[in-house]
């Protein structure tokens, strides 16, 4: 296919099982600004049980859009088969529970003009409630520590890769090259235990290459937050599925004590999450509930991590698989 029939920009949007949110999310995709060059749209279903690909069919006549199965259970087989349909020099995933704002699409593509040496670039996303959130909550998401948002006073401006957010994330497609979304340890929704950060590691791996990652307000969605979620119960599962995923992310195999090293971690993570955990009782107790909040997502933070390497070491003892070595303990506050 010649280069004037490529779109600018390619969106990508897979889901599993989405259809609660899937038909506003797909609704608020006809009412995009489509920036010069166009845009195309890949809607990936990921081996639903629900209306999913029934919702994707419906709406490929009026978004013009192809639709994929990927048979494969995980969100990276689904984002790793839009790439490779994808005609686009920019590519744009997007999660099935956001509602992108109208002139996203055009932001996205300034910017890349603006910032001709960034591969990643990461929008902004604002909680969508679907109810009315608790004090605390509102307080996390404002802060980007909650349900994927990013803080929000934050300006436009290159940051580290820990600072990604999946649900809104824009890779141009030199950058990319023949890289792709992990599909081992990091594969969201493939088995219990992979929860995810596939969207981090991909920037982190983009940005050792030399590329910069911005992060951009101005290309802002909505991420849809329902009445099940705001309760402090759903976050601190939530962030301990983080957890998780951040160790098997950061961690690479060391050619020393394993074991014991490994055990050593895991230790250390219960203790600070102990710490974490009796902070929170105090803050609670003094009337300080959204500092609690958040002392209680670290704690859950350091047990999503300790519960990934006792797997890890459970593993090992099954079979001569190299535990990760210990490296140093990222805070990573803006998750």
């Amino acid at each position: 296919m010649g280069s004037q029939n490529r779109p600018k920009i390619s969106i990508i949007l897979p889901s599993f099982n989405g259809a609660d949110t899937l038909e506003r999310t797909l609704s608020e995709l006809r009412s995009l600004a489509i920036p010069p060059g166009g845009a195309e749209f890949i809607l990936v279903d990921n081996g639903s049980t629900d209306r999913t690909i029934e919702l994707m069919r419906s709406a490929s006549d009026s978004l013009d859009a192809s639709v994929i199965c990927e048979a494969r259970r995980g969100k990276s087989f689904a984002l790793n088969t839009g790439i490779a349909a994808a005609k686009g020099e920019l590519l744009l995933f997007l999660d099935d529970d956001v509602l992108p704002a109208q002139e996203c699409l055009l932001h996205y593509v300034a910017a890349a003009e603006r910032h001709p040496k960034a591969g990643v670039f990461a929008g902004q996303i604002r909680p969508a409630w679907t109810g009315t959130p608790p004090a605390w909550l509102q307080y996390l998401t404002d802060a980007g520590r909650s349900w994927g948002c990013t803080p929000v006073s934050m300006s436009e401006q290159e940051v580290a890769f820990h600072q990604i957010k999946g649900a809104n994330l824009m890779v141009r497609r030199v950058a990319l090259g023949g890289l792709r979304f992990d599909v081992d340890r990091l594969n969201f929704t493939a088995t219990r235990r992979q929860g995810g950060s596939e969207d981090t590691a991909l920037a982190k791996e983009i940005s050792t290459l030399g590329h910069a990652i911005v992060y951009l307000p101005s290309a802002c969605v909505y991420h849809i937050i329902q009445p099940s979620e705001m309760t402090l119960g759903a976050v601190f599962r939530r962030y301990m599925r983080i957890g998780m995923s951040v160790a098997y992310r950061d961690y690479e195999p060391s050619p020393v004590s394993r074991k014991q090293i490994a055990l050593a971690t895991t230790l250390r993570y219960r203790a600070r999450a102990g710490r974490k955990l009796a902070s929170a009782a105090i803050k609670v107790a003094r009337g300080r509930t959204c500092e609690a909040a958040e002392a209680m997502l670290v704690a859950a933070k350091y047990l999503g991590q300790a519960k990934a390497l006792d797997e890890l070491r459970m593993q090992r003892q099954a079979a001569p698989v190299p535990l990760p070595q210990v490296g140093s303990m990222q805070t990573e506050r803006n998750i």
